[in-house]
């Protein structure tokens, strides 16, 4: 907090590992120095023994490395030429036709198969039929290989493709007693003869644990998605045009079975598609016997973009804008940190790895308080405090990114938020503290001008942040006095053009001095 309060404040409960493999190539010329080319020049005598015990040493390692990759491989072969002994439709001579298969790691079911090579073909014969039936009499005929008790019932042609080489590729969707499979494919590769000589697949056993009657009804799971999804977003009717655009009405539930990857539990669920607005569309699963909702993303393809611009702060200074640009709005979410995280399921409502900056539009933080994005549809910035509040948060984040290697306060890469414009009692704030989540902004009254201008205080506030998830200093009698001298030491530490707090932001009328407080 930047002026002395002192309260209970609320405490809120990557390991990367870079494996870097480098082999040397070892040639014979090792065993021998070279001798010279020139004729009658002597040649030098070959290494000692302890010279070739030491490198002989040095070899093992890396000779036993290759042995445990030919005997894998070896294996991974033997056991594709085994399951597919079964059948005649194979050919089960295995120098004549080596497959290369590799296995689900999860259900060891094949995800790629292929001749070595790739000459000859996965049948003996030719096949004398339409490539969409060669290939579903090649899946039938090996369903032991697929663990499948049925393909052709369980596995739905819905592409035929033929390629500028004459070879035609059949994709298949899974089904299970006339369900679909969420995202569970086969796709399988033919030659000009309709002979199989490939096929790729991401899909899992016949699911026969699966219990296929549902226990709530489809209108049941679109309402318990639309009540989760109206915790952080608004639902709003779509107008005439983009109903028709997007072919979508209201919120549909199709059946499916889903299957976690991991586990390969499989489970009816409802699939609900919501369109709270023009720009998400949310995917729901849930479970068809008891409402758990098991997965959720927004399905939305963001490209979003990091941009940046040009912005006057509240201290009259150019600053560069790191903004974010989706869709047709550019957004005051910095993404251009370390800790941004590529994969962005919902980037407006959750932001991973973020620099976000929030607008209270001059409202009390109570129960009926909405909080909005900083938006520009040309990416110009005319809200000082905002330019300032954000630009500032940069700051502070580099500071303790680059001095101490903290990833963000908690050191875990969450976002960072500030929230600006924010009023007490209904009048302007003449504070800006840390809530124990995010920093808060007024923009000031009798004792400050709008406190997002200060470098220091933007320390400050973070600083607080980073003290409660390190040493937890309660915000009372000693241990809130050090916790807020902690953070004044941040605040000129960030700001280093002086001693002095507050310089930026404290009226002199109310203080002489210019500062809150002088170090």
């Amino acid at each position: 907090m930047w002026s002395m309060n002192l309260k209970n404040s609320v405490r809120f409960p990557l390991f990367i590992a870079l494996l870097i493999v480098t082999q040397a190539d070892v040639t014979f010329g090792m065993l021998r120095k070279s001798a010279g080319r020139a004729e009658g020049v002597h040649q030098q005598s070959a290494v000692s023994s302890l010279e070739l015990q030491r490198i002989s040493e040095r070899l093992r390692p890396r000779l036993a490395d290759y042995q445990s990759r030919y005997e894998h491989k070896q294996t991974g072969l033997t056991i594709a030429n085994q399951r597919l002994q079964f059948s005649d439709s194979v050919d089960r001579h295995p120098t004549l036709y080596p497959f290369d298969v590799r296995w689900h790691e999860n259900n060891n079911t094949p995800v790629f198969i292929r001749v070595e090579g790739g000459k000859g073909g996965l049948q003996k014969q030719a096949v004398h039929l339409p490539a969409k039936d060669a290939a579903t009499k090649f899946l039938q005929e090996n369903n032991q290989l697929f663990r499948l008790d049925n393909p052709a019932e369980e596995l739905v042609p819905t592409l035929e493709k033929v390629d500028a080489l004459g070879k035609t590729h059949v994709a298949f969707n899974q089904y299970y007693q006339g369900i679909p499979v969420w995202g569970h494919d086969i796709v399988v590769h033919l030659d000009e003869y309709h002979q199989v000589y490939a096929l790729n697949a991401r899909y899992s056993p016949t699911p026969t644990a699966l219990v296929n009657k549902p226990g709530i009804s489809s209108s049941t799971a679109i309402q318990i998605a639309s009540a989760d999804l109206e915790k952080t977003t608004r639902i709003e009717e779509l107008p005439s045009w983009g109903k028709s655009i997007c072919d979508y009405h209201e919120p549909q539930a199709q059946k499916y079975v889903w299957i976690e990857d991991k586990s390969q539990r499989s489970c009816l669920v409802w699939h609900v598609r919501v369109r709270p607005n023009l720009r998400d569309h949310w995917y729901y699963f849930v479970d068809a016997q008891n409402g758990a909702i098991l997965e959720k993303y927004n399905a939305t393809n963001s490209d979003g973009i990091a941009a940046t611009a040009i912005a006057t702060d509240l201290n009259g200074v150019e600053q560069t804008v790191n903004s974010y640009w989706l869709g047709v709005m550019y957004y005051l979410i910095d993404a251009s940190r370390p800790i941004w995280q590529e994969n962005q399921p919902d980037v407006l409502n959750d932001p991973r790895g973020a620099l976000l900056t929030l607008d209270a539009q001059n409202h009390d933080l109570d129960q009926d308080v909405s909080l909005y994005h900083v938006i520009s549809a040309e990416n110009t910035w005319t809200d000082p405090a905002a330019v300032s509040s954000h630009c500032n948060m940069g700051v502070v984040f580099d500071y303790f990114y680059n001095t101490h290697g903290r990833r963000a306060i908690d050191d875990n890469g969450s976002t960072v938020i500030s929230l600006i414009h924010v009023t007490d009692n209904g009048k302007s704030m003449d504070n800006a503290y840390w809530n124990g989540a995010l920093m808060l902004y007024g923009d000031g009254d009798l004792a400050y001008k709008p406190l997002a201008g200060g470098l220091d205080v933007a320390a400050h506030e973070m600083a607080h942040g980073v003290i409660q998830h390190t040493v937890g200093l309660e915000y009372k009698f000693q241990s809130g006095a050090l916790n807020e001298s902690l953070a004044d030491v941040f605040g000129v530490m960030v700001d280093r053009e002086d001693w002095r707090l507050g310089e930026d932001v404290a009226k002199t009328d109310y203080y002489p001095s210019g500062s809150l407080r002088d170090m």
